[in-house]
C-alpha cells in the first residue's frame, strides 16, 4: 500500500526497505516471503495487511487429524517465544475469531457489563453526531465533552466493564499464548476427508 509523502512520513524504495528488513531479521528462520516480498517474523513488523489474512481451515488450526505430530512442549523459553510468533503470523485470522468468542463468552456471564459497553457505545456515538459541526475549541463543547466522560467512567465503573474486558483479554491471551506455544509451526496440514 502506498502512501504519499508528507513532512510526517518518509517515502523509502520498497528494495531499500526490503534490504533494510533483511539486515534487521534476528535469525534466519524468523523471516517468511509473503508475496515474493521478504518478511521479518518479529511482532514489531507486524501490518494490518497481516491482520486482514483470512482464517485457516478449523482443521488445520487445531490439527485434529495429526495431534502427535502438530503438538509439543517448547525445549526453552525462546522456542516457545518462536513458535507464538510464527503461530500468530499463520493464524491471524483464526486467534481474532476465537479473541471475538471467548470475550463474547465472558460477557454472556456478565449481562450488565455488556449493556454497559452498548450504553457507553451509543452514548458517544450520538456527542459524534451532535457535535460534528460545533466549534471544538468553545465552551459548550468542552462542557459536553466532560459530561459524556463523566457519564462514560460512571457507566464503566458502574457496570464493571473494566474487569469483564481484564477477564476476557487475560483469557484470550492465555488460550492463544497456550496454543501457540504448544503448536508446531511447520506440522503437516490435515489429512483430505474420507
Amino acid at each position: 500500500m502506498a502512501f504519499n509523502s508528507n513532512p510526517l512520513s518518509l517515502s523509502i524504495p520498497q528494495a531499500t526497505l526490503d534490504a533494510w528488513v533483511h539486515e534487521q531479521a534476528p535469525n534466519g528462520d524468523a523471516r517468511s516471503r509473503r508475496n515474493g516480498t521478504p518478511v521479518n517474523r518479529s511482532l514489531a513488523y507486524f501490518t494490518v495487511d497481516d491482520l486482514m489474512q483470512p482464517p485457516k481451515p478449523w482443521r488445520e488450526f487445531f490439527a485434529v487429524d495429526r495431534l502427535r505430530d502438530a503438538y509439543s512442549l517448547p525445549d526453552r523459553w525462546r522456542d516457545t517465544s518462536s513458535r507464538i510468533t510464527a503461530n500468530i503470523y499463520t493464524f491471524i485470522g483464526n486467534y481474532l475469531r476465537l479473541a471475538l468468542v471467548l470475550m463474547l463468552c465472558v460477557l454472556y456471564k456478565r449481562p450488565v457489563a455488556l449493556l454497559g459497553i452498548i450504553v457507553v457505545a451509543k452514548a458517544w456515538d450520538w456527542f459524534r453526531l451532535n457535535s460534528a459541526d460545533v466549534d471544538r475549541q468553545g465552551l459548550g463543547y468542552k462542557i459536553s465533552y466532560v459530561a459524556i466522560s463523566l457519564f462514560t467512567w460512571g457507566i464503566l465503573v458502574y457496570a464493571a466493564v473494566t474487569i469483564a474486558l481484564l477477564i476476557g483479554g487475560s483469557v484470550t491471551c492465555g488460550v492463544i499464548c497456550l496454543h501457540g506455544a504448544l503448536r508446531r509451526p511447520g506440522a503437516l496440514k490435515p489429512k483430505g476427508r474420507r
